[in-house]
């Protein structure tokens, strides 16, 4: 018996987290898990690199390692692992450890590049693990619907093989559980009109399928229309430098702060706090954790009536009209020109902090109970 929070917890199970592709958005996820679930938790990890030879080949290097260490009560994997291979190789007194497979992607409906084809097999390697494990959870409903939708059409190419139970079992096995968002970042200032220019944040990864052209074009709109603003660069850099950044110094100057990617988290809330709009011009989003922190932290969310931005927004300021989501056809610059406008007045008070207090459901100290709860129940229910 443990002492957590307070509280007397009975039933504390030892969980063994696997994730094959340690990106830091998904090294926030499992460090808020272990700071706040009330069972113990053991994470095991392979640095984000070359994530198709992470799907093939990261089976054996945690089949091995689970080998090696205590049966834990719980095993918690990520979509990068081949659940059914590694359960394959392992000995069978470890096969029947109750398994949670947890999707931040997946390689069915993830957007390729202009000259990539997309292979099947890696969806199927989905498909796969989703029939080895015992509870299946997507980061969003968005996510689970256009997966779901992409694996019924796949399996209608399958040639003499029937797949209608794989996939009934595939779309009854899984739900949906949200991410979490650290307890320190929310914003207790009040809304006041500025007086200084407008901080604008983009805090994502610098790649394709976050279109940071367009987030360009939205502000070349901005400064030619006249508009007082600066801009802070957050978000994970990768080798070569997207040559959107170049741009961004030549049309900008000294109104954009470079802040590169900062490994320090307390560093990086600091500078949320300090944005007063975030914006995304991304063609790919399952959840939308770098825009949730930002408007815990305060921001003022300018994001694409599309993806599944419209999760993160309350149900009554979502839709046609909605001050935070834009329609995608008619571009950012616009409502980036709207949103300077309302923050710099102070206005729409009463939509912003309503949508403030309603991400409070995305903190970790609300969210945590409902994952504990069905760890202990999965776990009760496959008795070792």
């Amino acid at each position: 018996m443990a002492i957590w929070g307070g509280m007397t917890v009975e039933n504390q199970y030892s969980v063994l987290a696997m994730e094959p592709y340690a990106a830091p958005s998904h090294m926030a996820f499992l460090r808020g898990l272990q700071a706040y679930s009330q069972h113990r938790w053991e994470l095991l990890t392979l640095p984000p690199r070359k994530w198709k030879w992470r799907m093939r080949t990261s089976a054996l290097h945690f089949a091995a390692a689970l080998a090696e260490r205590p049966r834990p009560d719980l095993l918690f994997v990520t979509d990068y692992l081949n659940l059914a291979e590694m359960k394959a190789l392992l000995p069978a007194e470890l096969r029947s450890i109750p398994t949670v497979l947890y999707f931040h992607e997946n390689q069915l409906t993830y957007p390729l590049h202009e000259l990539e084809r997309r292979d099947f097999h890696f969806g199927l390697t989905h498909l796969y693990a989703i029939l080895t494990a015992d509870r299946v959870y997507f980061n969003s409903h968005y996510h689970r619907t256009r997966f779901m939708d992409a694996l019924t059409e796949v399996l209608k190419l399958v040639p003499d093989v029937q797949t209608d139970a794989a996939l009934a079992t595939a779309q009854s096995r899984s739900g949906v559980l949200p991410l979490g968002v650290a307890a320190e970042l929310s914003a207790t200032d009040g809304i006041e009109p500025l007086s200084r220019p407008a901080w604008i944040l983009w805090n994502h990864r610098w790649e394709y399928d976050k279109r940071p052209e367009l987030f360009l074009a939205g502000l070349r709109e901005l400064v030619e229309r006249g508009y007082d603003f600066r801009v802070r660069i957050l978000g994970q850099r990768f080798r070569e430098e997207h040559p959107v950044l170049q741009e961004l110094r030549e049309l900008l100057g000294p109104r954009l702060h470079d802040a590169g990617f900062p490994k320090d988290r307390a560093r990086y809330f600091a500078m949320l706090k300090e944005c007063d709009i975030v914006v995304s011009t991304a063609i790919h989003e399952y959840f939308g954790h770098g825009v949730l922190e930002a408007i815990r932290a305060g921001a003022y969310p300018v994001l694409p009536n599309d993806l599944a931005y419209p999760e993160l927004i309350p149900l009554s300021l979502r839709g046609a009209g909605s001050p935070f989501l834009y329609p995608v056809e008619l571009g950012v610059g616009r409502a980036l020109a709207d949103a300077l406008e309302v923050v710099a007045r102070g206005g729409r008070r009463e939509e912003r902090l309503r949508l403030r207090a309603e991400t409070e459901r995305f903190s970790w100290p609300r969210l945590i109970h409902e994952y504990d709860r069905i760890l202990a129940e999965l776990v009760t229910a496959h008795p070792a």
